[in-house]
């Protein structure tokens, strides 16, 4: 028997993809491609509220009747998410009527039950597309996502009469690295003339690159795992697809490396150390050692990249060590204890902010302090209720990944699943109102489609050996 091309598959009688499943594809695709550019305001058009992202965000609700449903187990899915996220956000809504601030609470109630309806819609979609499909739209989506990040800020760079690729060359041999951001991602976005953004990216808000970067991980890492899945499935293997995956790898990387924020380094630092080790040497090996060798690994290396990325973003080691010591959050967590408690068993309502005048930040940077804010106990109970759904489909994703009866596609998948699905855990803990923007929602997606895949594939191997 002649071997078989590596570009080529080896299944013969592949389904070829109907017209409606190819618009899907290239739907989703391009929402993947253009969720790094959500900080990029459409200025132009008259509306700088509106960002590249919404766009396709419209068009991804408005396919949704012809689209849907997905698959059951993308379907079941759904309904839990909607359930947790839409009980959190009632509870939210009724507490407008005690607050002072109707209009900004309603504004983003608004904005967070759009975010949720997008993402879900997403995730039905993405689940009944095939796994080859699937792998080929994260890989090529992924890839499309750093191509648009990194050539808006060369037209930006153009724009202003400098050549984007001679500043990075320039400060990579100069050794500073805290300078990338500056340089290379604020400058670009002063020659596209968001002078507002570019503002508040380098002086209000120099840490807040976590949208675009969490984007481009998140989707690189769900990449990996989905293309492995079906190499070990289908034995699909495509030269292209593997590039495109490698190439949204180093993407991720890099942005890891200029966004200097707490948020990505952590999640970028654990994601790829634990896969890189998931991969190398825990894969079908899950005794004790194993894993206390894994946990060792996974924890030193991270944290001694974490540290390593942020002291340089911080110039010296010093000046890190000093930053973290004298965090606000940690410096001001008493203080927004006690305005908590102030404000009753019912919060304060909707929109309110701390209202501290010598405090940097008006939100408390946690989902349950967000929620006891705005609506007290019964805000409490619902935050409770959305963050145990997150840890219940993170246990699903789990018990998939270590359940050696299940094929090593089900729980590659898993592993990807079980981390975009932690890491929105994390996020509940770290953003600043409480709540995910366009992007996190968008990771959330994948993770909970991946999810779906996994599951879907899992009960037709267990009807197989049931009927067997």
């Amino acid at each position: 028997m002649m071997p078989h091309s590596p570009s080529v598959p080896v299944r013969t009688a592949a389904r070829k993809p109907s017209s409606k499943d190819q618009l899907l594809w290239f739907v989703l695709l391009f929402c993947i491609a253009l969720v790094g550019l959500g900080f990029l305001p459409l200025a132009f058009l008259g509306t700088p509220f509106l960002k590249p992202i919404h766009i396709f965000a419209a068009v991804l609700l408005l396919l949704t009747p012809t689209m849907l449903p997905g698959s059951t187990q993308g379907m079941s899915i759904v309904r839990m998410v909607a359930f947790a996220f839409f009980t959190q956000l009632a509870v939210l809504l009724i507490s407008l009527a005690w607050s002072p601030l109707v209009a900004t609470g309603a504004l983003s109630l608004m904005i967070s039950f759009t975010n949720c309806v997008i993402a879900l819609a997403f995730c039905l979609m993405a689940s009944r597309l095939s796994l080859t499909r699937l792998a080929d739209l994260l890989a090529y989506g992924a890839f499309a996502g750093a191509v648009a990040f990194h050539l808006a800020l060369f037209v930006g760079h153009a724009l202003s009469g400098q050549n984007a690729l001679a500043i990075l060359i320039d400060v990579a041999l100069s050794g500073e690295m805290r300078n990338f951001k500056l340089l290379y991602f604020v400058g670009g976005m002063k020659g596209l003339g968001v002078e507002g953004v570019s503002t508040f990216f380098s002086t209000v808000a120099p840490k807040a690159t976590n949208s675009f970067g969490s984007a481009f991980v998140t989707t690189a890492i769900a990449a990996v795992h989905v293309v492995a899945a079906d190499r070990a499935l289908t034995r699909y293997r495509s030269v292209k697809r593997d590039w495109a995956v490698w190439l949204a790898l180093i993407n991720a990387v890099f942005v890891i490396m200029i966004a200097f924020s707490d948020r990505v380094q952590i999640y970028g630092a654990l994601l790829i150390i634990a896969h890189l080790s998931y991969f190398g040497f825990m894969h079908g090996n899950w005794k004790l050692g194993a894993w206390l060798t894994f946990a060792g690994i996974w924890v030193s290396l991270s944290a001694i990249m974490y540290i390593a990325v942020s002291a340089s973003a911080q110039g010296t080691f010093e000046e890190y060590i000093y930053r973290v010591t004298n965090n606000p959050r940690f410096a001001d967590l008493d203080r927004v204890l006690v305005k908590l408690g102030e404000l009753g068993m019912l919060g304060g309502g909707m929109g309110i902010p701390l209202s501290f005048h010598d405090i940097r930040y008006l939100y408390p940077h946690n989902l349950f302090l967000f929620n006891y804010m705005s609506a007290g106990m019964i805000g409490l109970l619902a935050s409770f209720i959305w963050f145990g759904l997150l840890c219940l489909l993170a246990v699903k994703a789990f018990a998939l990944m270590i359940n050696q009866q299940m094929p090593r596609a089900v729980r590659r998948l898993a592993l990807g699943a079980f981390s975009g699905v932690v890491y929105a855990i994390t996020l509940t803990q770290l953003v600043s109102q409480g709540d995910l923007d366009t992007a996190d929602w968008l990771g959330l997606a994948i993770a909970l489609s991946v999810l779906a895949k996994a599951q879907s594939i899992s009960l037709r191997v267990e009807s197989k050996a049931g009927g067997v």
